[in-house]
């Protein structure tokens, strides 16, 4: 049974004390909750001594650790596979620490982990290497699912698993953990700097030539976080193009890669323009901070990180950064356009954006500003109160079932959770734009009731229709794409009128664009609204035919334009898909609406505005996927 015990006391069990993001991560998030009168233990673990433990020595220290649990109300793990032993094989990773969680709940304690990686499946190989490989994967599987998967199951809301992203989420789920037992924990953020030091005077005290560009990584090195390519990205830019690594080789590392690295700046004849500094104190990362342009982050696509404590920093620099399209950063992206992202494994595409960020100031203090608001909202203190929340839960106090995001297999809200998705939807009404209530409600009944696992809305304005869609959407797990590119070009693109073109040129659309993304935020949609901050024939190429279960269009009304919009986007519709019209009262627009009302069924037609549905072709194809 819960412990129903106000929580005071917290055993964390991390790596400690050591250049390390695991425990940069516990330090954060202790401080955080000692601010917050949360008294904290720190059980330090030694991820090497793994290596030489006896069935003794693991007895000896799960005794310890239930011992030292005995006078504390909840136990937060951080867990990652090496730090239980995977230098013996992710099957013995996955029993250590199976036995510690079961050993714990056995002595009635609530348990937290946070699981910074996902588990581990199989590595690609080809021939016989690939059958040997999907055996492992089986083993491994199911040695995960009955020591890690079926406790979380049994302790019936004791035992919790925190991610940082909703990819990490779905794979622990995957993997057999209960649904409701898994819950999204934003990465914490420490404030964004501001340097006391001048970028020219940090660089001449670095010995760095005046004229330079610094890129800069920070972290550790390791395969997974691309150095190779960041090397390679640099003989693609011209030689006042300089690189500092501010890191070194992790103590734990034993791949070799840190040498490779080193053999590859001497082969691509980088010695003059590439600085490894090895670990730095406070001071000295302050001066590298300070004298940085650039901020790199080309992490590999199989990194399966949850989140990445380097990225934290990068985004607190108050420098612009450059980012891989990984799981775990798009996650961010979402949240906030606060990166300039590219294809990962592509240098020439990473030399581009960097050039593109030196040619476009602009671009760079917009990602800055994002970035620093993203901080904010996800400070450490903040991490530590949500953590607090789910504390409470696990004590069986109640509280933050709300953090969990539930999938597909939901039931359709009811009772209470309707009333609250009714009042959320009202309160979308204080956001920037023309929605009536009427529509919003109108367009959150057609999303739980169609269910379409993909919505896209061209043009997004304040948000005041894809907010109200995405509260619907978060209900059973779907994602609603908005794609717009606030900008005065594409709102005037075709004969809009003098007077459209007057009104549209004056608005701040930058400005209407921070409100969106703060409204995001507000409402709390951000993982399940994406914002593609492009033209509709930018995205198109990103949807497959028969993809889109809902598409909303309230673009750009001339003549031209809306017959593009439903000439384009009409094939991505799913048959028994839904077509969504605003302002169909528009003069501008009646061509487009005979066109539509040609082809398409109407459902529902209102003054201004009209849902339509595509009828099912005789043979359709299934959907296939929603985004690249």
């Amino acid at each position: 049974m819960p412990s129903r015990v106000e929580p005071s006391r917290v055993l964390h069990i991390s790596t400690w004390g050591v250049p390390c993001g695991i425990a940069t991560y516990a330090g954060n998030l202790v401080a955080a909750l000692e601010r917050m009168g949360i008294a904290g233990e720190v059980l330090p673990l030694e991820p090497h001594a793994w290596e030489h433990y006896l069935p003794a020595d693991v007895a000896r220290l799960r005794g310890r650790i239930v011992e030292r649990a005995r006078d504390c109300d909840v136990v937060h793990i951080q867990h990652e596979h090496g730090l239980f032993g995977l230098s013996k094989g992710a099957r013995a990773s996955a029993r250590n620490y199976g036995r510690i969680l079961g050993d714990l709940l056995a002595a009635g304690k609530p348990v937290l982990t946070t699981f910074h990686t996902a588990p581990l499946g199989g590595r690609p190989r080809r021939g016989i290497g690939r059958w040997l490989e999907r055996i492992k994967g089986f083993s491994r599987a199911r040695t995960w699912r009955r020591r890690v998967a079926v406790p979380h199951a049994r302790a019936r809301g004791r035992a919790l698993a925190l991610v940082h992203a909703s990819h990490t989420r779905h794979a622990l789920v995957t993997s057999g953990m209960p649904e409701t037992a898994v819950r999204l924990m934003p990465h914490g953020c420490l404030p964004q700097r501001a340097s006391t030091l001048d970028r020219g005077e940090a660089k001449r005290s670095l010995g760095i030539p005046e004229g330079t560009t610094l890129l800069t990584i920070f972290g550790f090195i390791g395969r997974y976080k691309g150095h190779d390519m960041a090397l390679k990205a640099l003989t693609h830019l011209p030689p006042s193009y300089r690189l500092a690594i501010c890191g070194g080789p992790h103590p734990d590392a034993r791949d070799g890669f840190f040498e490779s690295v080193l053999r590859q700046v001497e082969r691509l004849g980088l010695e003059d323009r590439v600085t490894i500094t090895g670990w730095l104190d406070p001071a000295e990362a302050d001066r590298y901070y300070a004298a940085t342009d650039v901020c790199l982050a080309p992490y590999r696509e199989e990194a399966g990180l949850s989140a990445s404590g380097a990225i934290t920093w990068a985004l607190s620099s108050g420098r612009p950064v450059v980012a891989s399209k990984i799981d775990a950063f798009q996650s961010i992206q979402r949240s906030a356009p606060c990166m300039l992202m590219t294809a990962p494994g592509r240098p020439q595409e990473m030399a581009w954006a960097v050039e593109r960020l030196r040619d476009d100031e602009r671009l760079a203090e917009a990602l800055v500003a994002e970035a620093g608001a993203y901080c904010r909202d996800h400070s450490w203190d903040r991490v530590a109160g949500q953590t607090l929340e789910l504390y409470r839960e696990a004590c069986g106090l109640g509280g933050a079932a709300r953090s969990a995001v539930v999938t597909e297999a939901a039931p359709r809200p009811t009772g209470a959770a309707t009333a609250d998705l009714a009042e959320a939807v009202r309160q979308t009404q204080q956001l920037q734009g023309w929605c009536p209530l009427e529509k919003a409600e109108a367009l959150t009944r057609l999303v739980l009731e169609a269910r379409p696992a993909c919505i896209v809305e061209i043009g997004v304005y304040g948000g005041r229709s894809a907010v109200p869609m995405a509260l619907a959407a978060r209900t059973y797990g779907a994602t609603v794409h908005g794609v717009d590119p606030w900008s005065h070009a594409a709102a005037l693109e075709g004969d809009v009128g003098d007077e459209n073109r007057e009104w549209w040129g004056k608005l701040d659309l930058e400005g209407i664009y921070r409100g969106f993304l703060d409204g995001v935020r507000r409402f709390g949609v951000e993982d399940t609204l994406r914002v593609h901050r492009m033209t509709d024939t930018a995205a198109l190429p990103m949807f497959a035919d028969g993809s889109i279960g809902l598409l909303h269009v309230d673009g750009n009304h001339s003549a031209e334009v809306s017959m593009r919009y439903v000439e384009q986007w009409g094939p991505k519709i799913a048959p028994g898909g839904h077509l969504v019209m605003d302002d169909i009262d528009w003069q501008t627009q009646a061509e487009t609406v005979a066109f539509i009302e040609r082809t398409y069924a109407m459902v529902r037609r209102e003054s201004s505005w009209a849902i339509y549905r595509k009828e099912p072709a005789a043979a359709a194809a299934p959907a296939t996927r929603c985004a690249a």
